[in-house]
């Protein structure tokens, strides 16, 4: 609940008990990749018709008016879900693709430090072989064998 008033899915939920109808409400999600934002509720019904354009006659209809709209209202009802549902997965990709994008990140800088470690392990080892031949070489020295 935000500033008193429901807000998203619970709010068309509430909003249907309270008597305002089914339907008349669906939750959209804001389509910008990366950003968190409040879903933004859009208006299903009732429709508004489109102003008819100047001396435009009416179309002509093989069904009687109440079944066409019945049947029209189902049909758009069903695009405006299926928009709903498909706006709804691609915000969902983009948000798994951002999270496999940082996890590569994250990936990068490891195998980064590992090389950086594996550098410094050989390193080492590079001069300890480095020291064992100058201290031989001592030793050979300091026993008069040259």
């Amino acid at each position: 609940m935000r500033n008193g008033r429901e807000t998203g899915v619970a709010g068309s939920i509430g909003g249907w008990h309270r008597g305002q109808g089914p339907a008349r409400q669906a939750a959209a999600r804001n389509s910008q990749a990366g950003t968190e934002r409040e879903p933004k509720l859009k208006r299903l019904l009732p429709i508004s018709p489109p102003p008819p354009p100047p001396l435009a006659h009416p179309p002509g209809l093989q069904l009687a008016p109440a079944r066409f709209f019945a049947e029209l209202l189902d049909q758009y009802l069903l695009a405006a879900l299926y928009g709903l549902l498909y706006e709804s997965l691609a915000a969902e990709s983009r948000q798994r693709l951002a999270h496999m994008e940082h996890a590569l990140d994250r990936l990068d800088e490891t195998v980064g430090e590992l090389a950086l470690k594996r550098n410094a392990l050989r390193q080492e080892k590079i001069v300890e072989e480095i020291e064992v031949i100058l201290s031989s070489e001592q030793a050979l020295r300091q026993s008069g064998v040259q």
